[in-house]
């Protein structure tokens, strides 16, 4: 609990005053203006100090000297302290002070502490109207010669004198003092004179003040003196003189304290109250008493400047100074007419009361004012608050009635101060302007009060706007410069009018607060302008008719940018409401801007503008026919559904958001779009859509587009897309759809520049298209787990789909989940058209997919197609490369066409590569077109009804590489090569016939092709190569089979090698199995192998037969020409020692042809249709008989033999005579010629003469 206060201590002289708490053991040293407590124990530890104590009573203490007193609530009614005026009395009458009774003549002093001083109230003496405070020792009063029959030493001035009468001394002289007074919180001036000269010694004066307060009514400590007449002054209060006479240049002064005027006072709830220090004093007349109703008064106290003196001529002497109180408390209460009021210094009080107030200026001057505007009317009145923390209330109406403009009537502070408006609820502000242009300044329209067409500025400083009421018609406010909040107040509304927080450019930041069920209506608008602002609002919030809040300076329905903006957050409570134009935008600068939920935004915009900024919005918003903006800079827009808040009220609603033609539009720089819906809802009724005309457009950059979950963009209207959804100019852009998104009938357009395009697992596009422009563009789709959210694998990646992916290096990969064990499962891609573009290299890669009725197109340079890893293309699909270079891969997969929905795979002009590797390939159609292609068909794939086709070109075919490959099968299968020096090579492979199919067929067409069968391939069927016009090569390898299964070589000069192949006919009356030269010179060479019911046959030309030691042939047959006999030429069949014939016949055919033997195991009697036996080979012993050459010769019935030297033949012992001619040949070798007969028929027989015949 706190001590009770006892005084304050007026004055300390002469040593040192202490205050002891004996109860805390605290000790304070005393000066001027120091309050002391009750139970304090005051101690002056000198014989000249003298401190006076102005008690809380108003009467006063003083000790003197070395002394101690106890302050309690006995002192101020102890006998000593109260009871001096006998005391008094007995000195100015000379009494015998011991006559006195012990209390007043100095007996135990109050609290019962004693010493050689004496503690003596003040009071006023009876006579001569001045006031003296006795400070004389009660020990040194025989020194004041003040016995009985004494003189009385006091002068008097300006009263009679004291003590008159018998054995009276000469009056003293009084000192004249006067003082020109002050203003309150000036400087008080006391001149000081002699009304006659004295004697010349030296003088002290004591200074002392009383009739006013230490520390409230004047400064204690700033009394100064000049005995110079005030051209220099000296601190203190004691004025030594050498010459009594100088008191005629003394001068004292001291300042007055300017005390606060509205101490006390709550402005808040009772302004018109006056203050504690206002109107201090007695009044002294009044201002404006020419104008009716002013009540103004002036107000006036004294401070008595109090003079003592050593000197025993001069009286102890007084006078009052006027302190003028300039804490004015004023009432108009009758309005004013072409009149100026100014209130100037203090802390003054206005009351503008009823009445007309018309072309009148009124001002406050400085300090701190309180205008209260409780009524009247107003014309052209200008009120200027003047410079201090001004407060101004507005109970009633105010503005201006007869002119509609801002600046008529007004109520402004030019100065600095921080100024509190507050427009009281009922009250209106029209036609006016209100400006407190510096300080921190607080504005606030309660709740039912109205700014009509009304202008505020707020200037400089850290100020604060509280709307609560509404603001309407043409009404500006500015906040101005500095730190400024604004606080919108529940239910308050803005029509027609701005409100800026800053309109200086300095980026200051801002502060705006908006409370629930705001409504800002018809153009009005709140500005946050330069800074980094802060705006709030909380639910209901309702923006109509071009109506905004900005993070900057947008106005009028529009948003703005400049290039001071700062970086705004911007965040909008539940229920948001906008219409007709309306705008909310955060300008320049970094901002972000929050949407809360449940938001219903029709034909208005969210613009962020210029800069890095974010707009969030979330559950519930329904956006129609509106703009969201991002502007220039690295923007971020996130829509976002998530889990409805369990604390929400309104659990009713599902979160779905709906923008209806709305327009996303980015600007220059990186923007991102989140879309998304994070609680796992259905794909097949999605809560998050962008329908009809909603489009997202983000020009230039390196933009970003992820929709994520169940999202659906566009929908199908006529299953025609051509309105764009998503767009981007040049840039790197990035657009991923995953997790349930879906596009329907809508267009994916990114422009130039190294675009990606993701449709990522769960996500779909129907009816759709995408736009990739220029640029190295990469579009992917994963759709590899069973959708999560509906769980089947029942729906497709892209249905109905174009895919166009311009000029540029680009690339489209599909990953599915594959399709072994997973039969019957929906197509990734259905009736998709790819058409990767041109310009640069393509990369089309679909890896695990399926994908039916698709089509992708590629450019004319080197591109790449990649059918792989358990990929399936279903029904009719095509692959077309164009030209150029291309590579088409198709690994462990399938094409599963039918006889009338084939695959077409056509690589376009140019040097393609073809590799097939582990896949099964049905009806498909393989076409390399012209070039020099090479195609691979590598091991364990399967041709069913298919046909490959190289086209014109130097093409390299390789079907397996190594025998211990796995098999590949070629079923009902064609390889057509084309016109071109092509090369085939074939291992470990089968061609055969499906029971409804074609034989299988390796058809090289037209050119010098090379043909080689490798170890492990089977032909059958009537499967067969042909090897088509021109100079063929062909090499059939040991393990090579052909099984009912033939080998042409066509027309040409070709080559034939068989090289341990082995050929199998039906039976010994069916040779269906063979080798054929076709037309021209050919050469078949059967190094090896084996022929069991099969032929050889040279064809038409001139053609070469060489059998092999090795070779076997067994129920066979080797013709020069061709087995119907339609062909001929002069063919030269070899038949090496060692070659295995058996049951074979040999038939030259028609034209000029030869045997050639190497020994003597060849069945003669097999061969038919031969004109010359060739014995140069080997040792022959020989014998021939008429019919021998009958049945090898044909309708000539000669034969002509070719030997040397060790050939013997046997001719004698068959009948034959030498006919003793001799015949050459063209080469100029000589035959002797011999005859016989057979059947009739002579036989000639023509033996080269080096021959031995017998």
């Amino acid at each position: 609990m706190m001590a009770k206060e006892a005084g304050v201590v007026k004055s300390v002289n002469g040593g040192i005053a202490r205050a002891l708490n004996d109860l805390t053991g605290e000790v304070r040293q005393l000066s001027v203006g120091d309050i002391v407590y009750q139970g304090e124990k005051i101690v002056t530890d000198s014989s000249n100090s003298k401190v006076t104590i102005t008690q809380t009573d108003g009467k006063e203490i003083t000790l003197i000297g070395k002394d101690t007193i106890t302050l309690d609530q006995d002192t101020n009614s102890n006998q000593t302290v109260a009871d001096i005026s006998a005391l008094q009395k007995a000195i100015l009458n000379g009494t015998d002070l011991n006559a006195l009774e012990e209390t007043a003549a100095g007996g135990p002093q109050a609290g019962g502490n004693g010493g050689d001083g004496v503690s003596l109230s003040s009071t006023s003496f009876a006579e001569g109207g001045h006031i003296s405070n006795i400070n004389a020792n009660v020990g040194s009063i025989d020194a004041l010669s003040l016995a009985a029959g004494g003189d009385n030493s006091f002068g008097v001035s300006g009263g009679s004198a004291v003590g008159a009468g018998a054995g009276a001394t000469t009056p003293k002289i009084g000192i004249n003092i006067s003082s020109a007074g002050s203003i309150e919180g000036g400087v008080m001036t006391y001149d000081l004179s002699l009304p006659t000269a004295l004697t010349a010694r030296p003088t002290t004066l004591n200074l002392n003040f009383s009739g006013g307060v230490a520390g409230k009514d004047y400064d204690a400590n700033s009394i100064e003196y000049s005995t110079d007449g005030g051209s220099t002054w000296t601190h203190g209060t004691i004025v030594n003189l050498a010459d009594a006479n100088q008191i005629n240049n003394v001068k004292v002064k001291v300042k007055t304290i300017d005390n606060y005027g509205l101490k006390d006072v709550d402005l808040a709830h009772n302004p018109t109250a006056m203050g504690v220090n206002q109107n201090q004093g007695e009044q002294d007349g009044s201002k404006y008493s020419n104008l009716n109703g002013v009540e103004y008064g002036i107000y006036k106290r004294n401070l008595t400047l109090n003079v003592t003196t050593d000197n025993d001529e001069i009286a102890n002497s007084q006078a009052n100074g006027k302190i003028t109180d300039n804490d004015d408390y004023v009432n108009i209460n009758q309005g004013l007419n072409g009149a100026n009021i100014a209130t100037e210094d203090g802390e003054d009080t206005l009351n503008m009361n009823t009445g007309a107030y018309a072309n009148s200026d009124i001002n406050l001057g400085v300090g701190d004012d309180a205008l209260n505007i409780k009524g009247g009317t107003f014309s052209k009145v200008d009120i200027d608050l003047g410079s201090g923390n001004n407060n101004v209330t507005i109970e009633n109406s105010f503005g201006d009635v007869d002119d509609n403009s801002y600046n008529k009537t007004r109520i402004m502070n030019w100065q600095s101060g921080n100024d509190t408006v507050t427009i009281k609820s009922g009250a209106t502000v029209k036609n006016a302007e209100i400006g407190v242009h510096n300080g921190e300044d607080v504005i606030t329209l309660e709740k039912d009060a109205t700014l009509e067409h009304s202008r505020v500025i707020m200037g400089d400083g850290n100020d604060k706007l509280n709307i609560n009421g509404t603001v309407t018609r043409e009404s500006h406010i500015n906040l101005d410069n500095g730190e400024d909040t604004l606080n919108v107040g529940e239910g308050a509304k803005i029509s027609d009018s701005d409100i800026q927080t800053d309109d200086s450019g300095n980026g200051y930041k801002d502060t705006v607060k908006i409370a629930n069920k705001v409504t800002l209506e018809n153009w009005a608008d709140i500005q946050a302008g330069g800074g980094n602002d802060e705006i709030t609002a909380g639910d209901n919030l309702t923006l109509s008719n071009h109506s905004g809040i900005h993070g900057d300076w947008g106005n009028n329905g529009s948003a703005g940018t400049g290039s001071d903006d700062g970086d705004d957050i911007i965040k909008i409570g539940k229920n948001l409401t906008m219409s007709g134009g309306s705008v909310i935008s955060g300008g320049g600068g970094n901002d972000e801007i929050t949407i809360g939920d449940k938001a219903n935004i029709s034909n208005s915009t969210i613009d962020s503008g210029a800069g890095k900024d974010e707009i969030y919005m979330t559950n519930g918003t329904k956006v129609t026919n509106s703009k969201i903006l991002m502007g220039d800079g690295i923007n971020t827009l996130n829509i976002t559904r998530k889990e409805i808040d369990p604390d929400d009220d309104d659990q009713s609603y599902d979160g779905s958001i709906n923008l209806d033609s709305v327009k996303i539009q980015g600007g220059a720089d990186k923007d991102i779009v989140n879309i998304s819906d994070t609680t796992g809802g259905s794909v097949a009724d999605p809560k998050v859509k962008l329908e009809n005309d909603t489009s997202i457009n983000l020009g230039d950059g390196d933009n970003e587009v992820t929709v994520y979950g169940s999202v659906l963009l566009g929908k199908i209207e006529n299953g025609t897309p051509t309105k764009k959804i998503i767009t981007t100019g040049s840039g790197k852009d990035n657009i991923t759809l995953q997790n349930g998104a879906g596009i329907e009938e809508r267009v994916i357009e990114t422009g130039e520049g190294a675009d990606q395009v993701n449709v990522y697992d769960g996500a779909s596009l129907n009816f759709a298209k995408i736009e990739t422009g220029k640029g190295n563009d990469v579009v992917r789709f994963e759709h590899l787990t069973r959708n999560p959210l509906q769980g089947a694998y029942d729906y497709s990646a892209a249905t109905e789909t174009d895919i166009n992916m311009g000029d540029g290096k680009d690339s489209l990969f599909l990953t599915g989940i594959g399709n072994n064990g997973n039969a019957g499962r929906r197509s990734d891609f259905q009736q998709v058209n790819i058409n990767m573009g041109d310009g640069d290299t393509k990369h089309v890669q679909i890896n695990r997919g399926k994908v039916e009725t698709t089509n992708i197109t590629t450019g004319s340079k080197g591109d790449l197609v990649q059918i792989q890893g358990d990929s399936l293309m279903e029904g009719r699909n095509s692959i077309y490369t164009g030209a150029g270079k291309d590579d088409v891969e198709i690994r462990g997969s399938k094409l599963n066409g039918t006889a009338t929905a084939k695959t077409f795979i056509n690589t376009g002009a140019d040097k393609d590569h073809v590799v097939i590797n582990n896949s099964a390939l049905t009806h498909a159609v393989v076409d390399t077109d012209k070039g020099d292609d090479d195609v691979d068909i590598e091991e364990g794939t399967t041709f069913n009804y298919n046909i490959i086709n190289t086209s014109e070109g130097n093409d390299t075919i390789t079907i397996n590489r190594d025998p211990g490959d796995a098999r590949i099968t070629f079923q009902s299968s064609a390889l057509n090569t084309g016109d071109g020096n092509d090369t085939v090579k074939v291992t470990n492979t089968t061609f055969l016939k499906l029971a409804d199919g074609n034989p299988s067929a390796i058809d090289t067409g037209n050119g010098d092709d090379t043909i080689t069968i490798k170890d492990g391939t089977i032909f059958q069927d009537f499967s067969y190569i042909a090897a088509g016009n021109g100079v063929d090569t062909i090499t059939l390898e040991s393990g090579a089979k052909f099984n009912q299964a033939n080998v042409y070589a066509d027309a040409g000069d070709d080559i034939i090698n068989v090289n341990g192949a082995e050929f199998k006919g039906e039976n010994a009356y069916n040779h269906n199995a063979g080798v054929h030269g076709g037309a021209g010179d050919d050469k078949i060479f059967v190094n090896s192998g084996k022929f069991d019911n099969a032929k050889v046959e040279g064809d038409a030309g001139n053609d070469t037969i060489h059998i092999k030691s090795g070779a076997r042939f067994e129920n066979a047959s080797i013709y020069g020409d061709s087995i119907d006999g339609l062909t001929t030429g002069n063919d030269t069949i070899i038949v090496e020692k060692g070659a295995t014939l058996i049951n074979t016949t040999i038939n030259g055919g028609a034209g000029y042809d030869t045997l050639k033997i190497a020994d003597d195991s060849v069945n003669l009697t097999k061969v038919t249709n031969i004109e010359k036996l060739d014995l140069t080979e080997g040792d022959h012993n020989m014998t021939l008989t008429a019919k021998d050459v009958l049945d090898m010769t044909d309708s000539n019935n000669k034969l002509r033999i070719g030997g040397d030297g060790n050939d013997n033949l046997d001719l004698a012992s068959k009948g034959w005579v030498s006919s003793g001619t001799t015949t050459t040949d063209e080469k100029g070798i000589n035959y002797n010629v011999y005859t016989n007969t057979e059947g009739g028929k002579t036989v000639t027989l023509e033996v080269q003469d080096q021959v031995h015949v017998l």
